[in-house]
């Protein structure tokens, strides 16, 4: 079918100038003509129109300023933010995983030491008998496991903070973004090094909610470590990758997130960048991988495999 410049066909604009003459005359041949256009017509031709395609389009990505907590896959889909699964080398970049530098006993007991209180209890489901100290406990956990694995020390000045409320402005208008914990560099302007993000779900899938939250929050972090080089003098970031873990109990998927002053810009007015952003994340190749989120660390094998990811993210982070 061919159309005009305005993308509405001839046979529509016949159809419309049809109803309208028997709708304004009422003559016989008008009404009767109108009579064999059947709704069915209607709506195929007008499916059929790249203008009224386009406007279809246009609302269907038409971003709404949420705070980050609420943002789903629909909202990275809004900013041209695809995310894609790599394998663990080819994420970490390297040619085998390296061996975690932690004590021997936590790689290698089956019992967690006083170090690890948590350990057990954020490997716990929700609906097990302890769910809201269990949602606590994994990010407790994670913090713990930060300073056994060297990511927070008092020589280098990081430290992790816990629920982290991140401000940034989406479509116009002021929203925050939550993080369950944030590694902070103490000693560069409170630079914030890494984003956690509990995954609460059951599921043994990934999460793409929980990871569209994390992405709002790295947004976020991105846009407060710049302002913090604004008020120190010091030029700004034009991009950085953003590093990210959700957590699911004590199993761990690691994320790079590429954050631009492009990105945050279109974000901030809520429209539509050109240029495709791609995050990429990795899980740990633990030997039963349908099972990582009910098995967590608990296992030794996994347990070596997740803290051996740990130990290669910390190139990701700066560390």
């Amino acid at each position: 079918m061919i159309t005009s410049r305005l993308g509405v066909s001839p046979t529509l604009r016949r159809i419309a100038f049809t109803l309208r003459l028997a709708r304004v005359q009422g003559t016989v041949i008008a009404q009767q003509r109108a009579r064999t256009v059947t709704p069915h017509v209607i709506r195929r031709l007008f499916q059929t129109s790249p203008v009224l395609e386009n406007r279809r389009k246009k609302r269907a990505s038409n971003p709404r300023p949420k705070d980050g907590s609420c943002w789903t896959r629909k909202d990275l889909e809004s900013y041209n933010i695809h995310i894609e699964e790599q394998d663990p080398l080819t994420f970490f970049d390297l040619q085998e995983l390296p061996e975690p530098t932690v004590a021997g006993d936590f790689l290698n007991s089956t019992s967690a030491s006083d170090s690890m209180f948590y350990f057990n209890h954020a490997n716990a489901m929700p609906g097990t008998g302890e769910p809201e100290f269990a949602l606590m406990a994994a990010v407790n956990f994670a913090g713990e496991l930060f300073d056994i694995m060297g990511y927070t020390t008092s020589h280098d000045c990081r430290a992790a903070f816990g629920r982290e409320d991140l401000r940034f402005r989406i479509c116009g208008k002021l929203r925050h973004a939550r993080a369950d914990m944030c590694l902070v560099d103490l000693e560069q302007n409170m630079s914030i090094l890494l984003l956690v993000r509990e995954d609460k779900g059951q599921g043994q899938e990934p999460n793409t909610d929980v990871q569209a939250q994390l992405v709002a929050g790295a947004v976020a972090a991105f846009t407060k470590n710049n302002m913090n080089r604004r008020e120190a003098g010091l030029d700004l970031l034009s991009e950085k990758v953003m590093p990210g873990i959700v957590i699911a109990g004590t199993s761990p998927t690691f994320f790079k997130i590429p954050v631009s002053k492009t990105l945050a810009t279109h974000i901030r007015g809520g429209t539509y960048p050109p240029d495709i952003t791609t995050v990429t994340f990795c899980q740990p190749p633990v030997p039963r991988p349908a099972q990582r989120r009910m098995e967590g660390m608990v296992p030794l094998d996994s347990r070596r495999q997740i803290l051996s990811c740990y130990e290669a993210f910390k190139t990701v982070v700066g560390i």
